[in-house]
């Protein structure tokens, strides 16, 4: 334990100049994620940034920086150079990243709610969402089941990560991919599910337009993504049987700690429903999350599981 008075004062410091450190999206710089340096020009122009590993390592970026530039990428990969082929290999290069750099995708695609002003401002993530990033992003590039528990502090954006993160995998990466937002109540759900609708509105023209409509045309709580086919549902331990009637890949449990038990049923039989229909696929996702309520309920005792190494979710 730790009692020196200056000793405090230097290790809290040495914590905050982490937290408040510089970090960039687009430069790659301040990432919590394993990145390498990708270099090349385009019209002369030198590009520059720190890729994820997995895409620095793909044949096209290896290439493209073994000779480095843009034009002399299409010659090759085109048989001859043409102005028609230099635009489709950038648009290539730019869905490559949007795909496989999600902080990339989050600060140049997504607006949110600033807390203060409700402005919408870029999507940058805080330290602790890039952290829990890290732990979505290992799983998903090594091809495993995504599967969290988050034991939280309130108002540092986890749920907004969480969120965010499975809608990037329903645009982006699986159609037919669909997502359960399940909360105490359904007032809780919505709210977040309203999230993913000011996102869908607000994308950049060059990412794509993405619609929603309201699933089977008359269920107005659960959505679908009309080009991707991807349904948002929503539903609470009030409402479960909303999110009944269709195949869950994804599935976000908010504020669990919180959930109480029905006439109709448990709070843990509800939450073992739920997660017993998302299949262990690579791209499936459960994230059950909460700030703790005490000791001896069932987030208490999954939350033990995980740090114990006793369950298959990551603390």
């Amino acid at each position: 334990m730790v009692t020196d008075i200056k000793e405090i004062i230097r290790i809290n410091k040495e914590r905050n100049d982490k937290l408040n450190a510089s970090y960039d999206p687009i430069f790659g710089a301040g990432s919590l994620m394993d990145r390498s340096l990708v270099q090349y020009t385009d019209e002369g122009i030198l590009r520059e940034y720190y890729a994820p590993r997995h895409v620095a390592e793909m044949e096209i970026m290896q290439e493209l920086c073994r000779l480095g530039s843009i034009e002399k990428l299409v010659e090759k990969s085109f048989d001859g150079y043409s102005r028609k082929n230099h635009e489709l290999l950038r648009k290539k290069l730019f869905e490559l990243r949007l795909r496989e750099d999600f902080e990339f995708y989050a600060y140049t695609c997504v607006t949110i709610p600033e807390k203060d002003s409700d402005q919408l401002i870029p999507f940058k993530l805080n330290r602790p969402q890039r952290k829990l990033l890290r732990v979505f992003e290992n799983q998903r590039i090594n091809e495993q089941p995504i599967r969290v528990i988050i034991d939280k502090a309130r108002q540092w954006g986890g749920s907004t990560l969480t969120q965010i993160y499975m809608n990037w995998i329903q645009l982006f990466h699986k159609k037919r991919w669909h997502m359960a937002i399940c909360t105490l109540v359904d007032a809780q759900a919505i709210h977040i599910r309203q999230m993913l609708n000011t996102t869908l509105e607000h994308l950049p023209e060059g990412v794509g337009k993405f619609t929603l409509s309201n699933y089977g045309g008359f269920n107005a709580k659960n959505k679908i993504i009309n080009e991707r086919d991807c349904i948002i549902g929503v539903g609470s331990t009030e409402r479960p049987e909303n999110l009944r009637g269709y195949n869950i890949r994804m599935c976000h449990l908010s504020e669990t700690g919180s959930w109480k038990d029905t006439p109709s049923k448990s709070a843990k039989a509800l939450i073992q429903t739920l997660r017993g229909s998302v299949r262990k696929l690579p791209y499936t996702m459960i994230v059950m999350e909460s700030t703790a309520k005490g000791v001896g309920n069932f987030f208490h005792d999954e939350w033990t599981q995980a740090i114990e190494g006793k369950s298959g979710y990551e603390p």
